[in-house]
């Protein structure tokens, strides 16, 4: 179980979202990702990811804030400039704190592997891990790394024998036509 001590000193480690897309583009100015693997693989992920970030801040759809926020006052993902997941989400997420005015910051997995292993998904170090946290810093829940529903069809479209790169532009399809609706509804639910 991970302290609020231990959390604060993540928290103090951590960007706004914002920051994190500058970081982004600073990178992909020297052919870099986020995080301590670099490969052309990744870094043409991160580039798409970066577009992707952009342009669902500037076009993506907002919905209605329906229940109270409670004791929830700050959240800090755990996630890499390359992850699929996170571009699709990360934006959505960042106008949803905005609206409930809880402050959102970022850190990357890689550089925190032992901080990431208190939020594994199954077992894994999936990202986006979303960590909503109290003024005291306890954790009041994780979310991630993807939407329950997108979650579900992984599952199916896995068990049909669909595998990367299919199993990608399923998922980004999929993401596409949500437009971040699953994951603010699942957040409104928290």
């Amino acid at each position: 179980m991970v302290n609020s001590t231990e959390i604060q000193q993540h928290w103090e480690k951590g960007v706004s979202f914002q920051s994190f897309l500058e970081q982004i583009n600073l990178l992909h100015k020297d052919n870099k990702v986020t995080g301590h693997t670099q490969s052309q693989e990744l870094l043409d992920y991160s580039l798409l990811n970066e577009h992707r970030m952009n342009r669902i801040n500037k076009q993506g759809k907002v919905y209605p804030i329906t229940g109270e926020k409670g004791e929830l006052s700050k959240i800090l993902v755990i996630t890499e400039g390359w992850c699929g997941d996170s571009a699709q989400t990360l934006p959505f997420l960042f106008r949803w704190c905005s609206l409930r005015n809880i402050e959102l910051r970022i850190i990357g997995r890689d550089d925190f592997p032992e901080f990431m292993d208190h939020f594994l998904t199954n077992g894994s170090r999936s990202i986006p891990i979303m960590i909503g946290l109290n003024v005291t810093n306890h954790v009041l829940f994780q979310w991630g790394p993807r939407p329950s529903d997108l979650i579900a069809l992984m599952e199916e479209w896995k068990g049909q024998g669909i595998v990367k790169p299919e199993l990608g532009q399923l998922m980004h399809q999929w993401y596409a036509k949500n437009a971040g609706e699953s994951a603010w509804k699942e957040w409104e639910q928290l």
